[in-house]
C-alpha cells in the first residue's frame, strides 16, 4: 500500500468519450488490488478524491475519471508525463466465492470501469461471465470490447446508439425471464442499485454492489461516508456491500450528505 501521497508519473492516456479519461500510471511501489478498491487521487490546487481501479498489472494502473467536478476537470487537463499523487488503495473490494460458475457483472456508465478488473479475475478462476453494461451513448460502454474477450456482453444506451434503448436495469429484468445467475455484481448510479436490490430480493438472487459517497479522508476516520442506519463507513467497510447489508440501508435512493454533512434529498 502506498501510506501517504506520492506523485506517479502518467505513462498513457486513453480517451473514452469527451468526459471520461482513463489515466495510466507506473507504479514504483509495489502493492496489491483487489478488483473493486479505490485509490486516494490529488493533485496541487484541488481536493482528494477516491478514484477507482480500473486496471492493474503489477507495475500500471489505471484510473478512469469521469469530469463531474472541479477537481476531476482540473485532473483532464494533466498529459502525459505530468504527474497524479496517490495513495491507497482503500477498501473492501468484490469477493468471489467458491462454488461459483456464472455471474451477471452490471455497470452503469463510469461506474463500468472497475467492474473491468472484477470480470478478469473471475474469468481467470473459469467463472462464466456475462456482462451488462449501459451508458448514455456508446462511446461510454467503457471497456466493451475488452468485456467481450471475457464472455458474453449485452449493452444498453440512453440514446439507443448501442444495444437495448433504455436502462441497464430493465436489460438485466428482461434476461432475469429466461436465465439466472448465481450472483450478481453492481457499480454504477444510485438509483440503479437500488432497482437492482429489489431485483435480487424478488428473485430469490444475491448481490454485491458498489456504493458512491462523499469519501475525505479514505480510512474511516472522518465519518464523511457513512451509512444510515448501520453507521458503516463506505471507504472502510465497503465500497462493495452484500446483499444482507444493502437491504438494511435505508438511505440509499433517498438522500446523500453534503460537503458539511447535512443530509440532501436525492430528488432535490
Amino acid at each position: 500500500m502506498i501510506v501517504s501521497q506520492k506523485p506517479i508519473e502518467i505513462v498513457n492516456i486513453l480517451t473514452h468519450s469527451n468526459r471520461i479519461k482513463t489515466f495510466y500510471l507506473k507504479l514504483k511501489d509495489r502493492i496489491r488490488v483487489a478488483p473493486g478498491q479505490f485509490m486516494m487521487v490529488w493533485i496541487p490546487d484541488a481536493e482528494e478524491i477516491p478514484i477507482s481501479i480500473s486496471y492493474f498489472n503489477g507495475s500500471t494502473m489505471g484510473l478512469t475519471i469521469a469530469a463531474v467536478g472541479e477537481t476531476t476537470r482540473q485532473i483532464h487537463k494533466l498529459k502525459i508525463h505530468d504527474s497524479l499523487y496517490v495513495r491507497g488503495p482503500y477498501g473492501n473490494g468484490f469477493k468471489i466465492p467458491r462454488g461459483i460458475n456464472k455471474i451477471w457483472i452490471i455497470g452503469g456508465g463510469y461506474g463500468i470501469a472497475p467492474l473491468l478488473l472484477l470480470a478478469k479475475k473471475a474469468s481467470s478462476m473459469n467463472v462464466k461471465v456475462i456482462s451488462f453494461l449501459g451508458a448514455r451513448n456508446k462511446d461510454e460502454l467503457l471497456f466493451y470490447d475488452q468485456f467481450k474477450l471475457l464472455g458474453e456482453v449485452f449493452a444498453s444506451t440512453d440514446d439507443g446508439s448501442e444495444g437495448f434503448h433504455g436502462d441497464v436495469t430493465t436489460l438485466v429484468e428482461k434476461y432475469l425471464s429466461v436465465s439466472k445467475t448465481d450472483l450478481m455484481y453492481a457499480c454504477g448510479p444510485e438509483d440503479m442499485i437500488v432497482k437492482l436490490i429489489k431485483l435480487a430480493c424478488n428473485h430469490n438472487l444475491n448481490l454485491q454492489a458498489s456504493l458512491e459517497r462523499l469519501i475525505k479522508c479514505g480510512i474511516g476516520l472522518c465519518g464523511s461516508c457513512c451509512l444510515d442506519p448501520l453507521g458503516l463507513r463506505v471507504c472502510r467497510d465497503g465500497p462493495v456491500f452484500p446483499l444482507k447489508i444493502l437491504v438494511k440501508l435505508n438511505e440509499l435512493g433517498c438522500y446523500y450528505r453534503s460537503p458539511s454533512g447535512v443530509k440532501v434529498k436525492l430528488s432535490d
